[in-house]
């Protein structure tokens, strides 16, 4: 049942993966304001092979790396309104008239999250919060929780034997599935996931929920989940957990551009989203998005 799940996932992706990706070959079909001084839909009147042919794949891999360079385009981050002036600006280089839409959204907003090892040596490292577990950020009070580092690998029960759960910070690998959730039954503070080399969306799909349970999780780069693991394995290691993560009300867009075409009481639509979505809302440049 479970591998039955994976694959229509698997399939949710890909369909989802090539409406971005026809998304991305329209935007490129026309021409920069240098190289044509007005926009013209005389290259969808041949067809679908003049279309085809037409695509400039430089042009669309341009687009693809611009998009995925201005930081997380989760909407309220910095990036989401980066792209939209990215788009914007695209647009009006086709010569084609934009209108901005604004309306009010809300969404998790990671403020800064932060693991601090008190012993046996003091070291900072930075965290990020993940998504939400429904209307349950990963927010942590101000003065943190502390607790003993433990590493259990990808979470299956028996990697929990021997050690001490209840009250400690325990420390895992990210293509665990959803094996978290034995560290929450087994009474542990909070859950520490290591940047994998690679993963998958139901990975991600696999690390919260949609009912409300109080369990903070963050995650670390591959770098310092390496070093927090090798500690954790030589001895006891204590630490401290800070989180801000807050449900706020902030503005989204949607750019439309829009071009005159020859037959005034017809109207085509082409549309996509720009913003980006990950399990950790601050790491999400959407290259697989753009």
């Amino acid at each position: 049942m479970r591998m039955e799940s994976r694959n229509v996932k698997a399939k949710r992706i890909m369909l989802i993966s090539m409406a971005f990706m026809l998304f991305t070959i329209l935007f490129s079909l026309f021409p920069t304001r240098t190289n044509c001084p007005t926009y013209s839909p005389a290259i969808f009147q041949n067809g679908l092979t003049d279309i085809v042919t037409s695509i400039d794949m430089q042009r669309v891999a341009d687009h693809v790396k611009n998009l995925s360079m201005l930081g997380s385009r989760v909407t309220g981050y910095e990036g989401s309104g980066a792209a939209a002036q990215y788009i914007a600006d695209s647009f009006r280089s086709y010569n084609l008239s934009v209108e901005n839409q604004t309306y009010p959204v809300l969404v998790p907003i990671d403020h800064g999250s932060s693991i601090t090892v008190l012993s046996p040596t003091l070291l900072n490292l930075t965290a990020y919060a993940l998504w939400p577990n429904y209307v349950q950020t990963c927010s942590i009070p101000p003065e943190g929780i502390e607790g003993d580092l433990i590493y259990v690998g990808t979470g299956t029960l028996p990697e929990f034997n021997n050690k001490t759960v209840e009250g400690s910070i325990v420390l895992m690998d990210f293509n665990s599935y959803d094996n978290w959730l034995n560290a929450a039954k087994l009474g542990a503070k909070a859950v520490v996931f290591i940047e994998p080399a690679e993963t998958v969306f139901f990975e991600a799909r696999s690390k919260f929920l949609v009912t409300p349970l109080r369990l903070p999780r963050l995650y670390v780069n591959a770098t310092d989940g390496k070093q927090l693991k090798d500690m954790a394995l030589e001895g006891v290691v204590t630490v401290r957990l800070n989180s801000a993560m807050n449900y706020e009300n902030v503005e989204a867009q949607n750019i439309i551009g829009i071009a005159q075409g020859e037959l005034p009481n017809e109207v085509i639509v082409v549309a996509a989203h720009y913003d980006a979505w990950s399990v950790v809302p601050r790491l999400a440049p959407g290259a697989d998005e753009a």
